[in-house]
């Protein structure tokens, strides 16, 4: 749902996002100074770099980021509703009449490109090999996986109170599938020593198996992963230098992750 903020009739958000990212100002719906983790990764990384956000939804992060000092923000998200609202804020941001309203704002504000894009299945040709210096997800992989995390709760939990083991309705092979997939292109669009940060509801048992892929290359930076003191694990994955380009991932290699 769409509203008008009384400040340049820029669309606001009724809702944040998966909120809790940091980097919003103290008339922000977001404290800056709670320490975020994800937050303090995207602030020390230098702002030349360009960066793209997975699974944007109608989160302000990529905003924030363009309000921070980064130039090259991307956001993509595989459906068309929230990318049509965040592409009406950054129309405003940056000047220009939306469809909500005949008036300008009066100052122009760096703003991020907004796609319709799949995670699983990018086109090279707009997001190309070692075109990356950052990426971001906060809760992209989480979604992919939900089947592969119900399935092994499942497993944990499969005899009932009748002690009849029921069969599980999620498929977990179809949802490490998916994740291969994601991993895959963003092993290839970083460039190398890029650096991809994932925050996860899943503690580090529950992700770390899906990242240590040998074709991804990706080592953990030091330090990582870390408690967000939300209830999240932050993960902040390298680009080793040494590139297996065109390399694909077997999705076997996540066939049996730690649970």
């Amino acid at each position: 749902k769409l509203a008008e903020e009384d400040a340049g009739d820029t669309p606001a958000l009724e809702f944040e996002w998966l909120a809790g990212v940091g980097g919003e100002d103290e008339h922000g719906d977001e404290d800056a100074s709670d320490g975020d983790a994800l937050w303090s990764v995207i602030d020390a990384t230098p702002r030349s770099s360009r960066v793209l956000e997975l699974g944007c939804g109608v989160s302000r992060l990529a905003e924030r980021m363009c309000d921070a000092g980064f130039e090259r923000v991307d956001a993509i998200d595989f459906s068309d509703a929230p990318i049509a609202i965040m592409r009406a804020r950054a129309l405003r941001r940056r000047g220009s009449p939306s469809a909500l309203s005949d008036s300008f704002d009066e100052k122009e504000k760096a703003s991020p490109s907004y796609a319709v894009a799949d995670a699983r299945e990018l086109d090279a040709s707009i997001y190309p090999a070692r075109s990356y210096d950052l990426i971001t997800d906060k809760g992209l992989l989480d979604v992919l996986l939900n089947a592969h995390d119900q399935e092994r709760w499942h497993e944990r939990l499969r005899v009932g109170d009748d002690n009849r083991i029921h069969r599980c309705r999620y498929d977990g092979v179809a949802s490490r599938a998916d994740a291969a997939k994601a991993l895959r292109n963003v092993s290839n669009m970083l460039k190398p020593n890029g650096a991809f940060a994932v925050l996860s509801y899943e503690p580090p048992q529950g992700r770390l198996k899906f990242f240590e892929a040998p074709e991804l290359q990706f080592r953990c930076r030091s330090g990582y992963p870390i408690e967000d003191g939300k209830g999240n694990t932050l993960f902040v994955l390298e680009k080793k230098a040494e590139d297996f380009a065109g390399k694909d991932v077997d999705a076997a290699s996540f066939s049996e992750p730690n649970a």
